[in-house]
């Protein structure tokens, strides 16, 4: 145990000294304009300008640039007047966070996974998951350092989607519940997170077992409309809460309608981006709806067949709404990489695992390359860069076809 703990010391503070020298050496300022890290909706910079015009007495959304959250104008109004480096310490300690979240989570479900071989609590033990590992490879993985120091605002919808899992599977319906509403306030998205974390609300570990889900049993579905009715309430009280800072209504369009109409076509490294560039405005909103409710689409489907491996399913919807939503990153990317190791025992037979790896190093590095040879060299068109991320989404949806 000693052997561990210093394990797991080592590495947070390995990743800690990194970020901090990426900090100290302004890399943030290079990293925090990339594409590929920060989005319209997920931009530090971006929110620094609706403080900007919070501290002018101004509505945070006037200069039609900042698109996120009011209360996190609300929250990062009260660090703005200290140094930068207190937003940078605040950025690391978010992943930090994140990293023991997946430590935890790692333990939980070595003990209660009923697809082990093996139920020794013996951390050795080959049938078990490796915490520190999982730790190492989240904490160490290029894009969540690049995310963290891009300054990517996602980071902190991360850490509520990855809590809200620890919660669940600790049956803190409370806390699981609340860490998901901030989540999906924050994003949207993690909304299609509710189902399968109510299921595992609803599994209770007997000597190391887990009670067998009926998703059609009056019980189970009295317990996820009362989740359900939870979840609303408190996204209710920080829409309100939004209301009150903001003054108004109108952070509903800027933030929630801006994600549904895909307001700004700037390039990123998913689909859609390009899609309504080319498109005819008359069909425009038929198309936003559809690409809206996509994601969506595949939670029902899915809980029927894996309502059983809810922890699963979790992971899958987490990969399937970042290949389709407005603004994915690579922060959205790390987030379910880092999950990877706690399904071992159902992708270890994915055919194709070695070149699916390849292509995501490849592509990594291929898509910055094209976007420079388009937007500094003019050497080529959009055409390439966004060549490279249909190659990249389409190798994410390999990969969760053959999970």
């Amino acid at each position: 145990l000693r052997i561990m703990a210093a394990r797991l010391i080592f590495c947070l503070i390995l990743a800690s000294l990194i970020r901090f020298i990426f900090f100290e050496a302004k890399i943030d300022n290079i990293l925090s304009h990339r594409i590929e890290i920060v989005t319209p909706v997920t931009s530090f910079h971006y929110l620094e300008e609706g403080l900007f015009f919070h501290k002018q007495n101004l509505s945070i959304y006037s200069g039609e640039v900042f698109h996120q959250s009011p209360l996190l104008v609300a929250f990062f109004s009260f660090l703005h007047d200290l140094p930068k480096r207190s937003t940078n310490i605040l950025f690391i300690i978010c992943d930090l966070l994140i990293g023991l979240f997946l430590h935890q989570i790692t333990h939980i479900i070595n003990r209660r996974n009923p697809y082990t071989k093996s139920i020794s609590l013996d951390p050795t033990s080959s049938q078990h998951i490796s915490s520190d590992l999982v730790v190492f490879l989240y904490l160490l993985n290029p894009y969540t350092i690049l995310s963290c120091v891009g300054g990517s605002t996602i980071i902190f919808s991360n850490l509520f989607v990855t809590s809200s899992l620890y919660f669940a599977l600790f049956e803190c319906s409370a806390g699981c519940l609340l860490s998901l509403s901030i989540a999906a306030y924050l994003s949207l998205h993690p909304i299609a997170l509710l189902i399968p974390l109510s299921i595992i609300l609803q599994q209770h570990t007997e000597h190391n077992t887990i009670k067998k889900f009926n998703l059609f049993s009056i019980s189970s579905l009295k317990k996820f409309i009362q989740h359900t009715i939870i979840f609303c309430l408190f996204m209710g009280c920080l829409l309100f809460a939004s209301n009150l800072f903001s003054g108004s209504w109108t952070f509903l369009e800027e933030h929630y309608l801006f994600i549904y109409r895909i307001g700004d076509l700037q390039p990123n490294i998913g689909l859609f981006w390009y899609f309504f560039t080319e498109l005819i405005d008359v069909f425009k909103p038929f198309y936003q709806f559809f690409f809206f409710i996509h994601p969506f689409l595949y939670v029902f489907p899915l809980t029927l067949f894996m309502n059983q491996r809810p922890e699963f399913l979790f992971w899958l919807i987490l990969l399937i709404t970042t290949i389709y939503k407005a603004y994915p990153s690579i922060g959205d990317v790390a987030l379910y990489l880092a999950f990877v190791p706690m399904i071992q025992d159902l992708i270890k037979d994915v055919k194709h695992l070695y070149e699916i790896v390849n292509f995501y190093v490849f592509l990594s590095l291929m898509g910055p390359a094209f976007w420079n040879l388009w937007i500094y060299d003019g050497r080529l068109n959009g055409n390439f860069f966004f060549a490279s991320m249909v190659t990249f989404n389409a190798v994410q949806s390999y990969f969760a076809v053959q999970s």
